[in-house]
């Protein structure tokens, strides 16, 4: 195959999985707070620029044989099964889902077989993710919450506090405290997604240990909401409900950011010393 066709090959098919991902979260384009998908398409155009920055300054197109082709066929019987095996009752994951296998077979076919495994995380957030973004988030709030909420109130028993937390609610001097979805973290999780990415591309040698760091995103918003809570549990103590709403949540949110962005930092700090890399920069 020419190089000059299989770069435009990889270009079209970036283009189309944007396009797919716009299209499917069109309605949602429009809509305020954490329902919005902007820094997701942000997110994903820069992971696909990125890719394919690393596509053309790679060994990628010298090396591409039978084996990558054979691998591109393969996925499309798993793609047609996706599509018709009713394992979801939510029909836009299906659909995703068999994009994403499509999706991810052009790219084996046209690039490599280690091309299409470094473009499943953008092939899945363009297929799946974004297109279901507010269920996806809301499933994924209830686990933060519990489990920030346990985290936080365990530590606070380890101190001598009077507190006890059933689910996501805290009980505390008679009085019930319920952590909320805009209070698991959640709505820091869409902008963590996308300065983490940066974070971890700028902090990191290697891709392994970029995509490593980028795992820790969630530990880093689990941590900083605990310590959110803790904070507003010992404020409330002395300050009582005023402390849960108006300025002060505001700043406590805003803290909780802020050391979401510390920890994720500082764990990029000790894989680097761990690994010792001294290899070039990834692309």
């Amino acid at each position: 195959m020419k190089t000059n066709l299989r770069k435009f090959a990889i270009f079209l098919i970036f283009s189309a999985m944007t396009a797919y991902a716009i299209v499917f979260s069109w309605p949602m384009l429009w809509t305020d707070g954490w329902e919005t998908p902007w820094i997701l398409l942000l997110l994903s155009g820069t992971m696909a620029v990125h890719l394919f920055k690393r596509f053309i300054k790679s060994d990628t197109l010298a090396k591409h044989g039978k084996a990558d082709k054979l691998a591109a066929w393969m996925l499309l019987p798993i793609a047609v099964a996706a599509a018709i095996i009713p394992y979801s009752d939510n029909q836009i994951i299906t659909t995703g889902t068999a994009v994403m296998l499509v999706v991810l077979g052009c790219i084996s076919f046209w690039a490599s077989i280690k091309m299409a495994a470094l473009s499943i995380g953008l092939a899945a957030l363009d297929c799946i993710i974004i297109p279901i973004q507010d269920q996806f988030f809301l499933t994924l709030s209830q686990p933060l919450r519990l489990i920030s909420t346990n985290v936080s109130v365990f530590i606070l028993k380890c101190f001598g506090m009077q507190i006890e937390a059933f689910l996501t609610t805290i009980y505390l001097n008679g009085a019930n405290i319920a952590i909320t979805d805009a209070c698991s973290g959640i709505q820091q999780f869409e902008a963590m997604l996308l300065l983490g990415y940066f974070i971890a591309r700028n902090q990191q040698k290697l891709l392994k240990s970029a995509v490593f760091q980028y795992c820790f995103i969630l530990p880093a918003i689990i941590a900083a909401n605990a310590i959110r809570i803790i904070i507003t549990i010992l404020l409330y103590n002395y300050m009582g409900e005023e402390v849960l709403s108006g300025t002060w949540h505001q700043m406590l949110g805003f803290g909780q950011i802020a050391v979401t962005l510390i920890v994720l930092w500082g764990a990029g700090i000790i894989i680097r010393e761990i690994t010792g890399e001294t290899g070039e920069k990834q692309q």
